[in-house]
């Protein structure tokens, strides 16, 4: 019987980790107050003139309110139906459209911000005729900023392109998209977060996927390294990493391969005891630093060593795929420290490396 107890208060506590560590795994995207997970009423109200524009027309609008339930917050987003809408001082017509279910749609709100409107439907009157516009299968309406950032109340900031949906005039009199922008505050509740944020990854590859493995660029452009007495180019060159970690602060990952070619002269890079060629780090901010590299060159006939340091040397700026609608470039201008070789002198306290490196493993990378 002795036994059967430990047995089960193992199994207690072991339900308990369980418990525990799923819970710690499933941060909610939205916390009122922060760290607390939020569901219930969210209230917002236009704080700035809305502006709603068409083919034909430009319409005002001084006054608007929402009001939705959450009713759905986890770890990948928060939904929410709306329940009310209404704008109030519009320079014409215009009115929103309840759905069969009682709703104007719903709201998603997203860790990274982003706002995403479904099935919602206004209609407006512009030049004799109603047209209807409204947020799709899923229409991104604008971003999220919450009161840890604003210091205050949150605000969704509308910035959107809504599609025609019918009306009695043609996509053609109504035009096939209507823009809406203005800025709401949120009132209910006061106080409004994001917490999955600050969980993301720094590199997310498809975007929203962590990622972890190879990561592979290629000079772009023409490098340049320069020492007291010479400026070597270069080509052709390729870097190679592993990424290992990937947290909410940065992703590491060692060089395992760094090579140059055509150079003006020789210009080799020194493999580390650990078979490496030193470390990158790249944080959420798109900095990247380099770590325990070491590059030799021959300068007016010396041999002279630089690289990076074992604390850290910041080598240039990732610009992810989400900005270059392409591949994920790096830009390195970097001041590499002397580290040896047979003469300070001649080579110099500081040598500088320039150039443009394309991402080409993984083909989509981003910051999240």
């Amino acid at each position: 019987m002795k036994h059967l107890k430990i047995i089960g208060l193992a199994l207690v506590a072991a339900a308990a980790l369980m418990a525990c560590a799923g819970s710690a795994s499933a941060a909610p995207t939205l916390t009122s107050p922060a760290g607390t997970e939020y569901t219930g009423t969210l209230t917002l109200s236009g704080s700035s003139s809305m502006l709603f524009q068409n083919t034909f027309a430009n319409m005002t609008c001084t006054g608007s309110a929402i009001s939705a339930n959450i009713s759905t917050n986890n770890e990948t987003h928060a939904s929410a139906s709306i329940m009310t809408l209404s704008f109030s001082g519009c320079s014409a017509t215009f009115d929103p459209l309840k759905n069969a279910d009682g709703t104007y749609g719903s709201l998603t709100i997203k860790p990274n911000g982003e706002v995403f409107v479904s099935n919602m439907r206004i209609t407006k009157e512009a030049g004799g005729v109603h047209c209807i516009f409204g947020g799709s299968t899923s229409t991104k309406l604008g971003t999220f900023t919450p009161s840890s950032t604003t210091g205050k109340t949150a605000v969704l900031d509308i910035s959107a392109s809504l599609p025609y949906l019918g009306g009695t005039g043609s996509s053609f009199t109504c035009g096939s998209t209507a823009t809406w922008s203005g800025t709401y505050t949120v009132t209910t509740p006061d106080d409004l977060n994001l917490e999955s944020a600050a969980a993301a990854p720094a590199l997310t590859s498809p975007e929203g996927t962590a990622y972890t493995g190879t990561i592979e660029a290629t000079a772009s452009s023409s490098l340049l390294l320069k020492a007291t007495f010479a400026n070597v180019t270069c080509t052709a060159s390729t870097m190679v990493g592993n990424v290992v970690l990937n947290n909410e602060t940065h992703a590491s990952a060692p060089i395992t391969a760094l090579s140059f070619g055509n150079c003006s002269t020789t210009t080799d890079p020194l493999q580390n005891g650990d078979g490496f060629f030193g470390s990158l780090t790249i944080n959420q901010k798109g900095e990247v630093f380099g770590f325990n590299s070491r590059v030799t060159m021959v300068a007016a006939g010396a041999h002279c060593i630089f690289g990076t340091s074992g604390s850290g040397t910041k080598l240039g700026t990732l610009t992810p795929s989400s900005v270059t609608e392409k591949t994920a470039v790096l830009d390195i201008s970097a001041s590499l420290p002397y580290l040896g070789g047979t003469s300070s002198f001649v080579c110099g306290s500081i040598g500088t490396w320039t150039g443009r490196y394309t991402v080409t493993t993984p083909d989509v990378l981003n910051l999240a």
